[in-house]
């Protein structure tokens, strides 16, 4: 690559058929899930990529991905291990983070990953603690 030239950013991960079809039955249209995949996933991903754009070529969890669900889980007052396990097992949270059903890095995700992501943005926004 040229000096100076940036790299082509990827584009927005595209929800899988399986999971735009799993989500018109299993997702009512006010649900958070919709809200977070149809709006603020988007949203926050172009803004993510206006900023760093060095992602790998892989399907990988993002940043963004690893504050979503630091946020869902802590909504449901969930720990580490078990939000770990639900993104593992649900699909309305792949289709909010746009993944497929069958995910590989949901599959591989340890409640380490998950532990680290929320100390980084606690950190982040309370820069004293």
């Amino acid at each position: 690559m040229p000096k100076g030239k940036r790299p082509t950013p990827p584009p927005l991960r595209p929800l899988s058929p399986d999971t735009v079809t799993w989500a018109q039955t299993g997702l009512s249209s006010d649900s958070p899930y919709r809200r977070i995949g149809d709006t603020y996933y988007p949203t926050m991903y172009r803004a993510y990529i206006e900023e760093v754009i060095r992602l790998p070529a892989a399907l990988t969890l993002t940043p963004i991905d690893m504050m979503f669900l630091v946020a869902l889980g802590g909504q449901l007052d969930l720990n580490s291990d078990a939000t770990a396990a639900r993104f593992r097992t649900d699909p309305a949270w792949k289709y909010a983070l746009h993944v497929p059903l069958d995910f590989l890095a949901a599959q591989m995700m340890t409640s380490g990953d998950l532990f680290s992501a929320r100390k980084t943005l606690v950190s982040r926004v309370f820069p004293s603690a």
